[in-house]
């Protein structure tokens, strides 16, 4: 079950506070309401945070009025501080956060609309790089473990922790 899905702008997330007894979607179209949504454990386990965080950035460049990029770039990094800011231990948040904002660093040329669409990309990218990496973990995991095995898994390692599948 995939725990979060961006389309249209919107960022949609199962409320897993209220999982098991009840499934509710939330949307966001804010990067301050996913910040919030990050630092309130609507969304758990470090892919999925990461990815959540990614498309945050995405939503708060297109927050941003203006057309002079020094301006623009002072914001972005003003909004990848604040979601970075939403979980100080999350590795893989702040590893999300950092390769959108280097990614569009690194296409500083192109114009603004140019730069968020670069960002859009990257963030979907690491949305399917996860789900990729995950159907392969499984796959090698599944050449190690014989029936009647017993497995412990650490912290989050279900679909709802990652973009889909999961890690265990």
């Amino acid at each position: 079950m995939r725990p979060l899905y961006f389309e249209n702008g919107v960022l949609r997330l199962i409320d897993q506070t209220k999982l098991p007894e009840e499934t509710i979607w939330r949307e966001y179209s804010s990067y301050d309401q996913v910040a919030k949504a990050i630092k309130d454990m609507i969304i758990r386990g470090a892919p999925a945070i990461g990815v959540t965080a990614a498309y945050g950035i995405v939503l708060g460049m297109n927050e941003i009025k203006t057309e002079d990029k020094d301006v623009f770039f002072k914001e972005v990094k003003r909004i990848a501080d604040e979601i970075k800011n939403t979980r100080p231990t999350a590795v893989n948040l702040f590893w999300a956060v950092d390769r959108v904002v280097n990614k569009v660093i690194d296409n500083r040329e192109k114009d603004i609309e140019g730069i968020i669409e670069i960002a859009l990309k990257e963030a979907r990218k690491m949305d399917e790089e996860d789900v990729q990496s995950n159907r392969k973990i499984g796959e090698l995991g599944s050449e190690l473990i014989r029936s009647g095995d017993t497995i412990l898994t650490h912290c989050n390692a279900g679909s709802l922790a990652t973009c889909d599948y999961g890690t265990a």
